[in-house]
């Protein structure tokens, strides 16, 4: 039997610290590789050159080949480094995002710390490669929390200004 969830959103937290005029933008911190099957994501392996088959740091400069025309023995089947990074954009967001439940248990911890919480609800089939998330774009990440024994790690990433914030007012706050 396969159960249907009723809203199959993700969600992204907003928070503000007191007097509540600046945002951050809260999300999961990523600790696993986006694109496992690729050690050298996100470059191609014939786009580096480095050794094909050694893992790369994503946040390294590396020696890219000037010759490189685009994949050819990519494991996701990609025919083009946009849809590549689309594929990497999707799954950032997806890893990036909240599930209902840890909405819940993330907003109370925030707010125990005096934040304003709001919850941006993100639908599943909205999810297409276009956003990133503010965490995700190379600035520094202002703050860092890891939630006990759930494992939640918590970036936060400040909004640029008030209209960025797109959420509602997270239950029990005023």
């Amino acid at each position: 039997m396969k159960i249907l969830r009723l809203d199959p959103s993700l969600y992204l937290l907003w928070a503000a610290r007191p007097p509540y005029r600046d945002y951050f933008e809260v999300s999961r911190d990523i600790k696993a590789p986006l694109q496992p099957r690729c050690a050298t994501s996100p470059w191609c392996p014939q786009e580096l050159l480095e050794s094909p088959g050694e893992p790369v740091d994503p946040l390294s400069e590396p020696r890219l080949n000037p010759d490189f025309d685009g994949p050819h023995d990519c494991p996701y089947d990609f025919t083009t480094k946009s849809a590549c990074y689309e594929d990497i954009n999707i799954r950032a967001l997806r890893a990036g995002l909240f599930p209902r439940r840890d909405v819940v248990l993330v907003g109370n911890f925030l707010t125990a710390l005096a934040y304003r919480v709001e919850t941006e609800r993100v639908p599943v089939e909205e999810i297409d490669g276009s956003r990133i998330l503010l965490a995700h774009r190379g600035d520094e990440r202002d703050c860092w929390y890891e939630l006990g024994p759930q494992g939640i790690g918590l970036r936060f990433a400040a909004a640029k200004d008030s209209e960025t914030v797109r959420g509602d007012p997270f239950p029990w706050q005023g």
